[in-house]
């Protein structure tokens, strides 16, 4: 059985397993290897969890859009 790395893609939108030293097949993404806890974050009023970098992301469009 070969080890795997998780990840939540943005194209197929699910939390996606990958075979370690894979490419994610949908987006591309690589397995990053941080020396931290890799946290998922509640994005409000999205009601669903990202990481720190979605996140960011996420709220950066939201105050776009909101101004």
């Amino acid at each position: 059985m070969h080890s795997m790395w998780e990840h939540y893609c943005k194209v197929e939108r699910s939390q996606m397993g990958i075979e370690k030293g894979a490419p994610c097949n949908w987006c591309g993404e690589v397995e990053r290897d941080h020396p931290i806890y890799q946290a998922k974050f509640w994005m409000y009023p999205a009601g669903r969890f990202g990481t720190w970098e979605e996140s960011q992301e996420y709220y950066r469009q939201l105050d776009e859009n909101n101004s």
